[in-house]
């Protein structure tokens, strides 16, 4: 009898206790709530009309029109679990804000606008035992939508250990890998654009590069949460940068295949400038009725362009054309399925997948950017080839002009009847040594440079008994190109040969220094008549010398002193020191 007792009270001790804390054996999907359209920031109370709906539920087809905030109550068991347990909101649209019974929870982002965009991230949020009640537990979901938009999907309940791998995985591959296409569509681009001015701006590579673009701003929308413009503007800049994706992947494909049909392309760019100018011009209460029709268009047109390149690839089977191909299907067929994902065409693509569009993204760019830089890599190899062809030519012609023409000016100097004639012959046969020698040698440092220029200059003033005093300070050895070289040294014999033959000066002095970044400066002064000055007589004159230094990036200022003139020649040959 006392051990009858015994059980019965322990029973009735244990019996609550047990009723207390259920254990929740699984996470629990609730299909099941009720809605009420009121704009309060706390959860409603009093006489409030809830209307039973199922989810997902869709505020475009059941939401009165211009109403966008609302609340959702969602009933919970009547005592908590023993576990701790969180309510896990996988997709909804745009903003939320949840409270158990009447204890905040937490909220996705603001509601104030511009209002944060969450409608492709999860939220996570634990259930604290603290604020369930002995009965009537409610979870409470505030949200905020668009014109056109706004939706709730079956929330999940379970332990928190059990769905936080489900929030992580779902993050990952809508948030995380959204940032990762993000980084590697603007890297692509930049990568594409750099392409394009190293092969000469060739068009090919900047479609490219802005397809990449466009594909940057649409990808924005999916991961950024709170935007720096007003939705409607974002819209616009959203929606835009899909349909000129298609736009610039037309015409990025026609030049790939080396293919031009004008007026498709001129098609294509009209539906691209009015695309954006409808969404300016509507409403954001009516743009989310406009904007999947629009994009349609977009799919027909990449659609085009896929049966455009399989054609192709079947008629040429070359690596451009099968790997456009496979990358074009690919896209047509994730941008359907996104389609109808966005249009809420098919409801249970929301339960169990995702934006597919994202993934066809890198991997185009990637395959396409793989081929432009073997066809990049293909033409360079072709210029350089023409470019040695065209060397070896150049050689033989500078070959050829030294030995006859330069044989031929050598007698001349050895014939001449008076200076006057070999003087002529030995500046004509300077120039073509000289030319020769810059053609054979594209490159040389500053120093062996001004070392032939004083050699030069100290032979022609020692035949005209005149004093040369040559003073040259170079800090490093900097490289001087040909055409550096050509102009540079016209200019300083041009000056020396009107100093000699004009200024009747009996001293020229010429002085260099270049400092750690390459800037040369080069004056050169002569004594004698300074009425005459060293541009006088039938040289090129000064608008001629300056032409030529400022064709090499430098200036020249001549300046007329009491005792003679002084010539100033500044130019950069850049600040990287030879190598060896």
């Amino acid at each position: 009898m006392s051990r009858t007792v015994f059980i019965l009270m322990a029973a009735i001790v244990i019996a609550p206790l047990a009723a207390a804390e259920t254990p929740m054996r699984g996470p629990v999907e609730i299909g099941q709530a009720e809605v009420a359209y009121v704009d309060s920031e706390t959860p409603p109370t009093g006489a409030v009309r809830w209307q039973p709906v199922t989810l997902p539920h869709q505020w475009p087809r059941s939401a009165p029109p211009g109403v966008h905030r609302g609340w959702y109550r969602i009933a919970l068991d009547e005592q908590p679990p023993a576990e701790p347990v969180a309510a896990y909101f996988w997709r909804f649209s745009m903003n939320m804000a949840v409270y158990l019974n009447d204890e905040f929870l937490g909220r996705s982002g603001r509601f104030d606008e511009p209002m944060s965009r969450n409608w492709n991230r999860p939220f996570l949020f634990n259930l604290p035992r603290s604020a369930w009640r002995s009965t009537d537990n409610y979870l409470y979901v505030r949200l905020g939508t668009y014109p056109g938009w706004g939706h709730l999907a079956p929330v999940v309940l379970g332990p928190a250990d059990a769905l936080v791998a489900d929030y992580e995985r779902r993050f990952a591959r809508q948030i995380t890998l959204s940032q990762a296409t993000f980084v590697v569509s603007l890297v692509t681009s930049l990568v594409a654009f750099s392409l394009w001015f190293a092969a000469n701006r060739r068009s090919v590579y900047g479609y490219f590069a802005l397809t990449c673009l466009a594909w940057s701003g649409y990808s924005l929308n999916l991961f950024i949460q709170d935007i720096p413009v007003s939705a409607k503007v974002w819209w616009w800049f959203v929606h835009s940068s899909v349909d000129w994706y298609g736009v610039l992947l037309l015409l990025f494909s026609h030049r790939l295949l080396d293919c031009r049909r004008p007026r498709i392309e001129w098609i294509a760019l009209g539906f691209g400038c009015g695309a954006t100018a409808i969404y300016a011009l509507v409403p954001l209460e009516t743009l989310s009725a406009i904007n999947s029709r629009v994009h349609l268009v977009t799919v027909l047109m990449v659609f085009y362009v896929m049966v455009f390149a399989i054609t192709e690839a079947f008629r040429r089977r070359t690596l451009e054309t099968v790997s456009l191909s496979v990358c074009l299907a690919m896209i047509v067929f994730f941008a359907i399925h996104d389609l109808a994902m966005n249009a809420l065409i098919v409801v249970d693509l929301w339960r169990t997948q995702q934006f597919w569009l994202q993934y066809s993204a890198p991997i185009m760019m990637l395959t396409l950017m793989a081929v432009l830089s073997r066809h990049y890599a293909r033409t360079l190899h072709a210029r350089l080839d023409a470019e040695q062809q065209v060397m070896t030519e150049r050689e033989r012609v500078f070959r050829d002009i030294h030995d006859d023409i330069g044989s031929r000016m050598l007698s001349l100097v050895y014939a001449a009847e008076n200076d006057r004639q070999a003087d002529i012959a030995r500046e004509a046969l300077r120039d073509v040594r000289f030319i020769v020698s810059g053609a054979r040698n594209p490159a040389t440092g500053l120093a062996p440079f001004l070392e032939q220029l004083q050699a030069e200059a100290r032979e022609r003033c020692r035949e005209a008994a005149v004093q040369l005093q040559w003073a040259v300070d170079v800090g490093g050895d900097f490289e001087v190109d040909a055409n550096t070289q050509y102009h540079l040294q016209r200019t300083v014999r041009e000056l020396i040969t009107n100093a000699l033959k004009h200024s009747e000066c009996e001293q020229i002095v010429v002085e260099c220094s270049v400092d750690a970044w390459g800037e040369v400066e080069l004056a050169i002064r002569s004594d004698g008549e300074a009425a005459a000055g060293p541009l006088a007589g039938g040289g090129t004159g000064l608008a001629g010398l300056e032409a030529r230094v400022i064709d090499i990036g430098g200036r020249l200022e001549s300046v007329r002193r009491d005792d003679g003139w002084s010539t100033f020649i500044r130019i950069s040959v850049g600040g990287e020191r030879r190598s060896g």
